[in-house]
């Protein structure tokens, strides 16, 4: 169990190596429990070339991460291989939950996975009452799978109750819209299985909030 634990400072990649499952708190958890802490490590790769997790933690299996927040910027550019990426989970799986976190971080990112609060969720995974408010850039030609809350979100996985209230920029983006890997929810849904609730996003034109016609939540206009 890892609770009330607060990191400060910034990670710059200067030469090309693998960051698996790398977490400002935690790289990898199983079974475990995070509760209670803020992560404010802003990230860039600096174009080189980075692989595997990353987020306040990067890879969560049967792990609950509660009442977390982060505020550090990501930029990720350059071609990427198959990283994940979140601003609370890079990778999250099987009985994994996030529960009332949030990030405020600004998200530039070309990622293979990439989203505001996880880069992927996994079957089974859920994210609920979580937020982002950062702005969120994607980089690329849509080849990756970008989101607001989730990159991807696999068959049985559940994001309820979550919002984005950043801004979505496109200046360098340049997939054509209708955009099929990009949303303001969900980048990709991979299943029709993934369960979806009262979730929304600030209304961007071109933008649904995920893939595949599914419902994954509606989008709002800032008052």
């Amino acid at each position: 169990e890892v609770f009330s634990l607060k990191i400060q400072g910034k990670l710059d990649v200067t030469t090309d190596k693998e960051y698996t499952c790398f977490g400002t708190v935690a790289g990898y958890a199983a079974g475990c429990k995070i509760f209670d802490c803020v992560s404010e490590v802003a990230f860039a790769n600096n174009g080189k070339y980075v692989y595997g997790c990353w987020g306040m933690c990067g890879y969560a299996q049967d792990t609950m991460i509660e009442y977390c927040e982060s505020s550090g910027a990501i930029t990720v550019t350059g071609d990427m291989g198959s990283l994940y990426l979140g601003g609370i989970a890079g990778y999250i799986t099987g009985k994994s939950e996030i529960r009332y976190c949030s990030n405020s971080g600004d998200l530039q990112v070309n990622a293979a996975h990439g989203g505001g609060i996880t880069g992927q969720l996994g079957a089974g995974a859920k994210i609920i009452n979580s937020f982002f408010k950062g702005n969120l850039t994607p980089i690329g030609k849509g080849i990756e799978d970008i989101g607001g809350i989730a990159g991807t979100v696999s068959g049985g996985a559940e994001i309820s109750h979550c919002y984005f209230a950043g801004e979505i920029i496109l200046s360098n983006y340049t997939a054509t819209a209708p955009y099929g890997r990009f949303g303001g929810i969900a980048g990709k849904i991979e299943s029709e299985t993934s369960n979806f609730s009262n979730n929304y996003f600030v209304e961007k034109e071109n933008v649904s909030a995920g893939r595949n016609n599914i419902s994954a939540g509606a989008s709002k206009t800032l008052e």
